[in-house]
């Protein structure tokens, strides 16, 4: 049983990851399960940059309440599962021996935090120097490049926050 934590699914990536989820899930026959979607509507108060580290703990609180139903969650970014593990820790849930915590970004802090954040690294600044170069391109010639196919290949950076499944 693994839960997906995110932030509102209203922006192409994230729907995108979620979709990612649910199709990994279904492939390998566990079936995904409506109940373990943990969203959470931005909400941009208290000192900037600290929303998503607020949403990470107010979808702790609901997991709690609903008795830790999953034994893995994925969350969104790294800072939603950063704040998501410092609100279970606060309430005596232990990561990664009761619930293994997956992040997604992997940002400089992923590996500084303790438990070390396990996460996917996807190359987004690579992605953001190719979208540069095309329009750069595009501005020079006056040409539109729209027909263009580029793989970049995410890596999971296994570090301290998941540990081996364990039966329900």
């Amino acid at each position: 049983r693994i839960a997906f934590a995110t932030t509102s699914l209203v922006r192409f990536t994230r729907t995108e990851i979620y979709r990612g989820y649910r199709d990994t899930l279904e492939a390998a026959g566990i079936g995904w399960d409506p109940a373990l979607l943990y969203e959470c509507a931005i909400s941009k108060t208290g000192r900037a940059g600290d929303y998503e580290l607020n949403i990470g703990r107010q979808i702790a609180g609901r997991f709690l309440r609903d008795g830790c139903p999953a034994t893995a969650i994925l969350c969104i970014n790294d800072m939603v599962a950063i704040g998501l593990i410092q609100a279970l820790a606060q309430n005596g849930i232990r990561v990664p021996e009761d619930v293994s915590v997956i992040g997604f970004d992997d940002i400089p802090l992923a590996g500084a935090v303790l438990p070390a954040l396990t996460t996917v690294h996807y190359p987004a600044q690579e992605m953001g120097r190719l979208a540069a170069l095309m329009l750069m391109d595009s501005i020079a010639t006056g040409e539109d490049q729209t027909a263009l196919t580029m793989s970049l290949t995410p890596k999971l950076m296994v570090r301290d926050s998941v540990a081996p499944p364990r039966a329900l």
